[in-house]
């Protein structure tokens, strides 16, 4: 029915907006961590952090991205 492909639409768009945000905080975060790379000499500290930060992102928040498109793929 109509409805039922309403709803499908709507998690499959849910989704891919969450993947989207995913995805692009991860490239700013990967962004920030080459920065921090090159200037953990001014501030060891500050940017050891930043790139802790955005390593903790990528090893734990960014493979969400992969159920999300597996629910997009399986139409659930």
């Amino acid at each position: 029915s109509l409805s039922s492909e309403l709803n499908v639409n709507g998690a499959s768009g849910k989704a891919y907006l969450q993947i989207c945000g995913l995805v692009l905080s991860g490239w700013q975060m990967a962004r920030a961590a080459l920065a921090a790379e090159r200037l953990r000499d001014q501030d060891s500290d500050f940017y050891e952090n930043k790139i802790m930060t955005a390593r903790f992102f990528m090893a734990n928040i960014l493979p969400r991205t992969q159920s999300l498109l597996a629910s997009m793929v399986d139409g659930a």
